[in-house]
């Protein structure tokens, strides 16, 4: 009996070619995608909890800048604020530092200029040092939070790109399924 010979490929379809993807690789691939995207959330979500703990620490400096005393005379010199500092210092130190060492190197430099609160009198400050000290405060929790409004956009759009990535992945292996129950009905 002679061999019968089929001109071109076996699948005429012009979505066949040979460098498509097979399911197996496209499995592989959002496999790969997901993790990668999981990855980033969970960078994310570590970046938020040490946003959070640098907008705590911020704001326990200016609780600490409230107990110093001041007057309404603003360049007159007040006494008595050498604990108050060296614990405004021990938390860019000590929860700050850990956090984010170069945040807290420059949070410690621009204290300790002309003008704001750590200037280098350790027992006394004035009244528009801790008005400084509480406007540059304030910016920098300003900065904080659009940096983590910021990380939450990201965040959203992560979440949009892992769930189309879990759509496409419950779809493929719905497909998968379905055709392979085609070939068992047309089998039977």
């Amino acid at each position: 009996m002679a061999s019968v010979q089929i001109p071109g490929p076996i699948f005429s379809s012009p979505y066949y070619y040979d460098s498509a993807l097979t399911p197996e690789s496209m499995m592989v691939y959002l496999t790969t995608r997901l993790g990668s995207v999981d990855a980033q959330i969970q960078q994310i979500f570590t970046s938020q909890q040490q946003s959070e703990k640098l907008r705590a620490a911020v704001n326990q400096i200016k609780e600490l800048l409230n107990s110093l005393k001041d007057s309404s005379d603003k360049n007159k010199t007040l006494y008595g604020s050498w604990k108050v500092l060296s614990e405004v210092v021990s938390v860019i130190d000590d929860e700050i530092a850990q956090l984010d060492p170069g945040l807290a190197k420059q949070l410690k430099q621009d204290l300790e200029r002309d003008g704001y609160i750590l200037e280098g009198k350790e027992s006394q400050h004035q009244t528009v040092q801790i008005e400084n000290t509480r406007e540059y405060l304030d910016d920098l929790s300003r900065q904080l939070e659009s940096t983590a409004e910021m990380n939450m956009i990201q965040l959203q759009s992560l979440m949009s790109a892992r769930q189309t990535a879990i759509s496409l992945a419950t779809n493929l292996i719905a497909k998968l399924h379905e055709s392979t129950a085609k070939v068992v009905d047309n089998i039977r």
